[in-house]
């Protein structure tokens, strides 16, 4: 007798360690926030692995509280490389097929290369997650399975030890049930700490559209015409610095047309460029910001004497490239 109830007892536990830990009506409602603060409702598929997810306080990214993925069940942000494991973490949410989401979330995962990482897509409601020891076959560190939408860029996020921020628009084909699941796979060798974390989870409908197809034009040693496609709205801000230097950041509000002319630029320079539709008062009335776009202005002339160049920071041989506005006509011999 004892030894079917220990039976039994085990048989239970087997099922409980598979079953996910929080189940929750779909969202409907936009927009949809979590700061992981309160109940959150996320769905967490861990079986019984050593790493999985968990919502606690040994991270975050403001307030107190964070989702990741932990060996201790939240004590620490913290993974053991030695076990494999891919487990996930959903929310489900109503999606229209004529309409335009966003997601943004913070996030930190350090993990390993190519192998320990964190994936984030939209997945039907359909779709069976387990918990594992291997990749669902089409997932890997820069495609989905096919009826998945990646939300993270189309490639795995990793090798980051500080908060980084992810914002995506995305729309479904087919309206209904859909999960926004954020994936953790290490694959069982070496790695270094800490794996995935999350916060600060937006989903909104997107009412305001963001630009598209932008670039620069007529672009002389000290100038350049911005322009991009965009629907209608009431106008554009626009952002533009020297390289990736925020020093150098300059705020433009753009009213009339999508074009702005910029003068005054540095000769032999990489600019980037970005734009947000305006397309009311409030700020759920504008859209996220564009990619980054470079361009570089001409060279220009030599118009001030002493002229210096030191070649500092240039690599060295011939194999490599010379500096922008320099020339080689006897091909290195």
């Amino acid at each position: 007798m004892k030894k079917s109830i220990t039976l039994l007892l085990a048989v239970l536990l087997a099922l409980l360690l598979h079953v996910p830990q929080v189940m929750a009506d779909p969202v409907t409602q936009f927009p949809f926030s979590d700061d992981f603060e309160g109940e959150s409702g996320w769905t967490f598929v861990n079986g019984s692995l050593t790493n999985k997810w968990c919502i606690g306080t040994a991270t975050n990214n403001g307030g107190t509280h964070a989702m990741y993925v932990s060996n201790n069940n939240g004590t620490a942000n913290a993974y053991t490389n030695g076990n494999s494991a891919v487990v996930y973490a959903y929310k489900e949410f109503q999606l229209q097929a004529d309409a335009i989401y966003s997601i943004n979330f913070d996030w930190k995962c350090n993990g390993e290369s190519t192998y320990d990482y964190l994936r984030v897509a939209i997945v039907p409601q359909s779709v069976n997650l387990s918990a594992g020891t291997y990749l669902p076959s089409g997932l890997g560190t820069s495609t989905v399975p096919s009826g998945w939408i990646a939300l993270d860029g189309g490639s795995k996020l990793n090798l980051q030890t500080s908060w980084q921020s992810r914002f995506s628009e995305f729309s479904v084909e087919t309206a209904g049930t859909y999960k926004i699941v954020f994936v953790w796979w290490n694959d069982g060798s070496s790695g270094e700490n800490p794996p995935a974390a999350i916060d600060n989870v937006v989903v909104n409908e997107v009412m305001c559209l963001r630009s598209t197809n932008l670039s620069a034009n007529d672009i002389t040693s000290n100038s350049a015409s911005l322009s991009w496609e965009s629907e209608k709205c009431e106008g554009w801000n626009v952002q533009y610095r020297i390289g990736d230097n925020d020093a150098t950041l300059v705020s433009v509000f753009v009213e009339d047309e999508a074009l702005l002319l910029l003068s005054g630029l540095m000769p032999a320079t990489e600019y980037q460029f970005r734009i947000q539709n305006v397309c009311g008062d409030g700020d759920d009335d504008m859209s996220g910001w564009t990619d980054w776009t470079s361009f570089r202005t001409s060279c220009g002339t030599i118009s001030q004497l002493p002229f210096t160049a030191d070649f500092e920071n240039v690599a060295t041989g011939s194999s490599y490239a010379l500096p922008y506005c320099w020339n080689r006509f006897n091909d290195a011999t």
